[in-house]
């Protein structure tokens, strides 16, 4: 009750049912006291009444079409129950994933896709679409930067030339070529331009809903339309609406952190879609980032590498996406070097575990294999935050490496070259269920043990069961096309937060 109102519950009890009645001759307003008896419930005055109302996460059976599933995220099954104080109770869900042992030689298979077409190879990152698995073409030797996309439609088998084909963007813009990574935004998938001869800013774009082999199905656009120093980027980034073009090279004259974004609901071809920021105005030595970034649900974070300023560094860029793109308060920096002086040179911030950050080792004066890890429920600019492991005390080649995947639970970090004595294939694996430094947590295998030219791979793909290792050197003789594929769970299931941004 309230004041000279009465709630008279269904059936007379002292908890509301699933209708509730006031004496008085209005149902909203408790006779005029203030009482609004919706809120009576909503309020968590109703617990245990068997309805599941608005401040409640379950109420006896009823658990809002919730499952194991939908609470927890997929590779659970079992019994979602409804606790005394209708909260979800997961004691009944166990995990139904069943994830493969990376060392199982049996578990990885090679394709050569230049037996599909002899210039397929050399490739640099790669995109998923839902279907279909694209490699970024980058440079094949023959004689040198090419636009050759190689297709793979995940439908079909593996080993069969005929689930594999080919198409050539310098059939539509004779400079759509050379490109490092690749977006896709749920309908497009947007090849980034780097190098084609020089350093350009001609972005491929291929409608996921046409025809692959058909010229009318892609379109470019040269952001150097925009500002001329876009271009010589590296790997991208999407946020559910933008998509981020990476700054790494840009000849003008050299390392440049001018980012490029498009709107993905404006005209491809317009420059009004297009913005650009240059963050080395905002921070000195934030410039020359390498193979990518990561999208955290709300930040986007640009992985350090190389800069005149700084040398090999560790100067993390972040982006609040909810903050104006054109405004230096909307940008943040963090040297991870504060915590461990080998975390610097990074090819790759492209892993998201859904609460971690982590980028990928590659060079800091010498190959080497320091992971670092930002926990993106603490503050970016706190030591505290942040976390390194060297994969070395693992594999003493695991080191070199260039972009990772995440699979739901496993993270891969992908194998290029680590200077003993060169191109390698020894994948690092992490288990996020286990402490980030202990080396009982990491894996690591050398899938040049099942194809002795399955190396030098840079990037990776995982398409919710297997997860593909990009070709391109191997230094037998040089650029070749031999995908590595890892099965790496049943039944399949992509990550929660995946948002079509691969390197």
């Amino acid at each position: 009750s309230a004041g000279a109102c009465t709630l008279v519950c269904q059936g007379g009890t002292t908890k509301c049912g699933s209708a509730c009645v006031v004496v008085a001759n209005d149902p909203k307003n408790c006779g005029g006291c203030g009482v609004v008896c919706s809120d009576w419930c909503n309020n968590g005055q109703c617990c245990g009444d068997g309805k599941k109302n608005l401040a409640e996460q379950c109420d006896k059976n009823d658990l809002g079409g919730n499952d194991c599933v939908s609470v927890l995220g997929p590779g659970w099954k079992g019994s979602l129950a409804c606790s005394a104080s209708c909260k979800f109770d997961t004691s009944g869900c166990t995990p139904s994933t069943i994830y493969s042992d990376v060392a199982d030689p049996g578990k990885w298979s090679m394709f050569d896709a230049a037996t599909v077409n002899g210039g397929a190879k050399g490739y640099q990152g790669g995109v998923f679409d839902g279907r279909y698995v694209y490699f970024v073409p980058h440079h094949n030797g023959m004689p040198n930067y090419f636009g050759l996309v190689t297709r793979y439609d995940t439908q079909g088998s593996f080993g069969d030339k005929g689930a594999w084909t080919t198409f050539d963007t310098t059939s539509v813009n004779g400079g759509a070529k050379g490109f490092l990574g690749g977006v896709f935004d749920g309908r497009y998938v947007y090849l980034v331009p780097h190098y084609n001869g020089g350093y350009n800013g001609i972005v491929a774009r291929y409608d996921s809903q046409a025809a692959f082999q058909q010229q009318g199905s892609w379109a470019t656009f040269d952001v150097t339309a925009v500002h001329n120093e876009a271009r010589g980027f590296f790997g991208g980034v999407f946020d559910g609406r933008y998509v981020y073009l990476v700054p790494c090279h840009n000849g003008m004259p050299n390392h440049n952190g001018r980012v490029a974004r498009y709107d993905t609901k404006g005209a491809f071809d317009q420059n009004g879609s297009w913005a650009t920021f240059d963050v080395n105005a905002v921070k000195t030595g934030a410039r020359g980032f390498h193979h990518g970034g990561v999208f955290d649900g709300r930040y986007v974070y640009f992985s350090p590498y190389y800069n005149p300023d700084l040398g090999y560094n560790g100067l993390v860029t972040r982006y609040d996406t909810q903050g104006a793109f054109g405004a230096n308060g909307s940008w943040s920096f963090y040297d991870v070097a504060a915590v461990d002086a080998g975390a610097k040179g990074f090819h790759g911030g492209a892993a998201f575990d859904g609460r971690y950050v982590y980028f990928v080792p590659y060079y800091n004066g010498g190959y080497d294999g320091i992971v670092a890890r930002f926990d993106t429920q603490g503050a970016f600019d706190q030591k505290g935050s942040w976390a390194t492991f060297d994969v070395t005390a693992v594999n003493a080649g695991a080191r070199g490496l260039m972009g990772a995947g995440f699979d739901g639970r496993y993270l891969y970090f992908v194998p290029y070259h680590n200077g003993m004595p060169g191109y390698d294939g020894i994948v690092a694996r992490f288990d996020t269920q286990g402490a980030f430094d202990q080396k009982g947590s990491w894996a690591a295998f050398d899938v040049s043990g099942v194809n002795g030219a399955a190396r030098g791979f840079i990037g990776g793909v995982f398409d919710g069961r297997y997860f593909y290792l990009v070709p391109y050197h191997n230094g037998m003789p040089g650029y070749d096309g031999i995908v590595a594929r890892f099965d790496t769970k049943t039944p399949p299931s992509m990550p929660k937060g995946y948002n079509g941004s691969f390197f």
